[in-house]
């Protein structure tokens, strides 16, 4: 039997992408790393802070399936995120909203087809 907890934080993963591409949807990285466009940063960062943190609830066993998805950093990122906010690079936050985003939106279907139909008690 699945943990029921692997497709929660797969979901939460993905909503939080929906989030963080519907923040991006329009900008380009000068205008979002502008004053004007602080809110959809600050969706953008919490986005990925929800992304890492549910990130390390996979199981181990889940993740070495998807050798291709950098997970260290991922868990790594939300660190950057909750502590050294001040320092954060919008560059690098950016880079992670509009390339590796997609790519581990693509992962996380996959596993969430995967996964064995939830079965209710």
């Amino acid at each position: 039997m699945i943990d029921k907890s692997i497709r929660i934080r797969v979901e939460d993963m993905l909503a939080a992408i929906a989030v963080a591409k519907k923040a991006a949807r329009g900008l380009v990285f000068e205008s979002y790393s502008s004053a004007d466009h602080i809110v959809e940063r600050f969706a953008i960062e919490r986005s990925i802070e929800i992304v890492s943190e549910a990130s390390r609830k996979l199981p181990e066993h889940i993740q070495a399936d998807y050798p291709e998805i950098p997970w260290h950093a991922i868990r790594g990122i939300g660190n950057v995120l909750r502590h050294e906010y001040a320092a954060t690079d919008h560059r690098i936050i950016w880079d992670v909203t509009v390339v590796h985003l997609e790519q581990l939106e693509a992962v996380l279907v996959r596993i969430l087809a995967s996964l064995p139909p939830e079965i209710d008690n």
